[in-house]
């Protein structure tokens, strides 16, 4: 005898699954329900909770704002900086670290290329 199909049979009970959702209006009790089933570990409906919620941004106001881009910007620049510094440092101790001067391996290193040209 074939078993009869369930809707539950349609989602996965052991692990999250996506739902796309769209306000037709805007609507502040549901944004809240939403909202505090995500942050309140509140059960939307019965038996089912928010676990999280991600938004296609339309905007530079959603993304962020201009302060907060800013500071990424500056936090890449000086990430950017302390990686030059590092690689700096590595190359000053690996030259120093044969007793020679830089000067004297470079001259080595301009040698050696002219050698393989």
């Amino acid at each position: 005898m074939k078993e009869s199909t369930k809707c539950m049979d349609w989602f996965p009970t052991d692990m999250e699954f996506v739902v796309e959702l769209q306000f037709t209006r805007s609507n502040e009790e549901t944004a809240a329900k939403l909202l505090q089933s995500l942050y309140g570990d509140n059960e939307l409906l019965p038996g089912l909770k928010v676990m999280s919620i991600h938004c296609k941004a339309h905007g530079l106001g959603q993304v962020g704002s201009q302060m907060l881009l800013d500071q990424v910007q500056e936090a890449y620049l000086e990430f950017q900086e302390k990686v030059q510094n590092l690689i700096g440092k590595n190359w000053n101790e690996r030259l120093n670290s044969n007793g020679e001067s830089p000067y004297d391996s470079i001259q080595k290193i301009n040698h050696r290329d002219r050698i393989i040209r």
